[in-house]
């Protein structure tokens, strides 16, 4: 202890390095937390605007939140109807507004000339399986706006704030020819540490129920078969419920905004396959 305190020259190099180690630190960990100050900021005073006060700091806070208002600030095309939508979900009337929308009412009438039964696609469905380790999955029928607003930041996809396709979910999430499949542990938890793959499913201009790719978080190589074969049972399952066939091919119409640019669509049999043609894995 006496040589060092002795080597004054070494000392003194020693505790201003170390200062310059801790003054970084603290700064960026000052930045941090403007960032994420001025975030909440942003968010709360688009909500003002929207529903006339602020969201509570602690819905603001939730990713649920956080995933639609990042939306309101990267949005280039269907801004307006995206605020709309974000309007309803706040006042809670999104499902009768929805129904409202003419491309919607258009559809569904549509649907009811032919006898479909629209009651599972409309107020959702879900089954319940069991993968081989003995772990049971739920895959359903996403009817929550948060829920649907939510696959691109869940998977890391296009659709995420800021992604090339984002105002796909414009679409996706008001136009009731196309619904998105969740599949999550049946383990309590939260949707975004419980969920394992989305799929976006739609019925096309002649009344069939098409599939496009599968997107999954990482997953044992074991399983990914069997992800797979669960959304094709689900299919055949709710194809019945419906009564209308499964199809590989068709027209599937944008019935809400004019920007609708979807994935490739799959065929139902290639779900016995470990994996589509086109890269899928997150």
């Amino acid at each position: 202890m006496d040589k060092i305190l002795s080597d004054e020259k070494g000392l003194r190099e020693w505790i201003e390095r170390d200062l310059r180690d801790k003054l970084k630190e603290t700064k960026r960990e000052v930045l941090w937390k403007i960032l994420e100050n001025a975030e909440v900021y942003l968010y709360r005073k688009a909500s003002a605007e929207l529903f006339g006060e602020p969201l509570p700091l602690e819905e603001i806070e939730s990713s649920k939140w956080r995933s639609m208002f990042a939306y309101n600030f990267t949005l280039d095309f269907n801004k307006r109807l995206y605020r709309k939508l974000l309007r309803r979900i706040g006042e809670g009337t999104f499902r009768e507004w929805q129904l409202s929308l003419p491309g919607n009412k258009k559809f569904l009438e549509k649907l009811e000339e032919k006898h479909i039964n629209l009651k599972p696609w409309l107020e959702g469905h879900s089954e319940v399986f069991s993968l081989s380790d003995g772990r049971l999955v739920e895959v359903y029928i996403a009817t929550d706006p948060g829920e649907i607003l939510s696959i691109g930041e869940l998977f890391k996809t296009c659709l995420r704030p800021g992604g090339a396709y984002e105002y796909n979910i414009v679409e996706i999430t008001c136009s009731l020819n196309k619904r998105v499949l969740f599949m999550r542990y049946r383990d309590g938890k939260p949707l975004e540490e419980s969920a394992i793959a989305r799929m976006l499913i739609a019925i096309n201009d002649e009344g069939g129920l098409m599939r496009f790719p599968v997107y999954h978080r990482k997953v044992g190589a074991g399983y990914l078969g069997e992800i797979r074969r669960l959304f094709l049972k689900f299919g055949e399952i709710l194809s019945r419920l419906m009564g209308i066939d499964l199809a590989d091919t068709g027209n599937v119409s944008a019935l809400s905004t004019t920007s609708w640019e979807g994935d490739p669509t799959a065929t139902w049999a290639s779900l016995e396959e470990s994996r589509d043609s086109r890269a899928e894995t997150q």
